[in-house]
């Protein structure tokens, strides 16, 4: 066990003091090793209170130690200062120079970089996060953003909920059907958590908003 403490101890100190771009660490340390850490990265940066990366947090309760070293964008201002002006980012902003069959389109990304390696040329990546839209119109967002916008590399996330949760202050007609609902979302978060599902339905009330007053 305590050289598994100092092993971690190592693994958090090296990351503080080498600092690299965009990672993050988690580790298990005891209050007494963590005060140690603490002490070793204030004389690393004595300005730390007024940065923002890296940082140092600690949970007593689960006795984590994070480590988070800095941004990308930190970086390369930092050490890279040329590179840092040839990289833009954009996002939540309509888009609508597209071409070829979606030359009438518009959309909004939900993020994006685009990385000029010329005056004239550049590398662009999108990402689309799909919490709303199913798979199918994720699908056509990418062929919107690669084949109407030139995009080089398009990242799609889609997010799938079961079962779907269904907001309880709004009207239904059947009462019986969302305590049935209700109960399936409870018994999938017990399962989730490694608790016994519910062998009752709760028994919930619910008035339709128009009947409200």
């Amino acid at each position: 066990m305590l050289l598994l403490r100092d092993a971690n101890y190592n693994r958090a100190f090296n990351l503080l003091k080498d600092n690299p771009s965009e990672q993050r660490l988690d580790i298990m340390l005891p209050r007494a090793n963590y005060l140690r850490l603490e002490n070793s990265f204030l004389k690393l940066y004595p300005e730390s209170l007024e940065l923002r990366y890296p940082s140092l947090s600690y949970d007593s309760f689960t006795e984590t130690v994070t480590v988070i070293v800095q941004h990308a964008s930190d970086y390369l201002s930092t050490y890279r200062q040329g590179l840092a002006s040839t990289i833009s980012y954009y996002g939540s902003t309509t888009t609508n120079d597209f071409s070829g069959a979606f030359e009438e389109g518009t959309k909004q990304p939900d993020g994006g970089v685009r990385y000029f390696y010329s005056d004239r040329d550049k590398v662009t990546a999108v990402v689309e996060l799909g919490f709303s839209e199913d798979y199918t119109s994720l699908c056509r967002d990418k062929d919107m953003w690669i084949d109407g916008h030139g995009v080089n590399v398009f990242i799609l996330v889609c997010l799938t909920e079961k079962p779907r949760f269904k907001n309880p202050t709004t009207e239904y007609g059947d009462i019986g059907g969302v305590d049935a609902a209700i109960a399936l979302m409870r018994n999938t978060i017990n399962e989730t958590l490694g608790l016994k599902p519910l062998k009752q339905p709760p028994c919930s009330i619910f008035v339709p908003r128009a009947q409200v007053g």
